[in-house]
């Protein structure tokens, strides 16, 4: 797991510092979710303005907001189990934000839509995307894994395909994106990572997790580094078993 940390703590330290792989200037951008911004499509949800403080939630309210709900964007009728769980969950428990797992566009869109006006504090939305939108999205077009995108030599390209996957994801409501993939792929034993993985040596591998940083906040979205303590240097799926 060292090399998977080393290449985490380079790209965090990277990005934060403000630099880049060729030297030029990063600026982070901080997301404001309470009005659209100038180049969003049209139609694009937004959320209320985030309260200044948390005074005034109650003490299970705070908490509610430590968790996100898991959906699948797809039709629900106001009626449907799942649409009433869903709004159950933002209205009584006022969950902090819902993640999005096998869904459709335009279905999403709607959801966002619908439980963000439910919502006392605006939802931090999420997905998925490690491979581009199609990874979570049925009806849109899946991007080439890690390994593909380093194969070419070229950072430049993971923050042209990170920045069109950030602005897919605006333009359904979709705030925080999953990605990108920090391990290294150091152990041949790892059933796991595969080509999520930008490479085995940790110097390349975060000059493609700042180029895709990048990409995503210029998109408008959270970016998230991961996997901690790591999918690179393992011989088990940590998602079956928590053994190394």
């Amino acid at each position: 797991m060292k090399h998977a940390r080393i290449a985490l703590l380079s790209a965090a330290l990277l990005v934060s510092a403000g630099c880049s792989s060729t030297g030029g200037e990063f600026e982070p951008i901080v997301l404001d979710f309470s009005k659209k911004k100038a180049d969003e499509p049209a139609g694009t949800p937004a959320a209320a303005p985030v309260p200044a403080d948390l005074k005034g939630m109650t003490l299970e309210e705070r908490v509610g907001q430590l968790f996100v709900v898991a959906g699948r964007g797809v039709f629900m009728n106001e009626e449907s189990p799942a649409w009433k769980e869903l709004a159950r969950q933002v209205t009584e428990n006022r969950v902090g934000g819902v993640i999005w797992y096998r869904s459709n566009v335009l279905e999403t869109a709607v959801l966002n839509e619908r439980l963000q006006r439910l919502a006392k504090v605006p939802l931090l939305v999420s997905a998925d995307l490690e491979a581009g939108e199609g990874m979570r999205f049925d009806d849109t077009t899946w991007g080439p894994w890690a390994m593909g995108v380093a194969a070419t030599g070229d950072p430049s390209l993971e923050e042209r395909r990170s920045r069109a996957t950030a602005k897919a994801a605006r333009a359904m409501g979709v705030h925080q994106i999953f990605a990108p993939v920090a391990d290294v792929n150091v152990n041949a034993d790892n059933p796991v990572i595969n080509v999520r993985s930008y490479g085995e040596d940790p110097a390349d591998v975060s000059r493609y997790v700042i180029a895709a940083v990048k990409g995503f906040q210029g998109g408008g979205v959270t970016a998230t580094l991961k996997h901690f303590p790591g999918h690179g240097d393992t011989s088990v799926d940590s998602h079956r078993a928590l053994r190394s």
